[in-house]
């Protein structure tokens, strides 16, 4: 049986999936600051109606990742 992932969940991993990249780049560059040690809290507020709930998800999580990759200095 396969288990789906709630939307909270799937933002969780991005979010791990993120700090992790930016570890990675402050393991390389020693003089970044320290982002990675960080949490990130992010509010979201759902107005869409139902029917729409996956054109939201995944606009959602673009609107989501784009952020917190610019806050890391991720590269594009």
């Amino acid at each position: 049986m396969v288990k789906l992932r709630t939307s909270r969940e799937r933002a969780n991993c991005i979010l791990h999936e993120l700090k992790i990249l930016r570890k990675i780049y402050e393991d390389t560059n020693l003089f970044l600051r320290k982002l990675s040690r960080y949490f990130v809290h992010a509010v979201s507020e759902d107005n869409f109606p139902t029917a729409a709930e996956c054109a939201f998800t995944a606009a959602g999580f673009a609107d989501l990742v784009r952020p917190i990759a610019d806050l890391y200095e991720l590269p594009k």
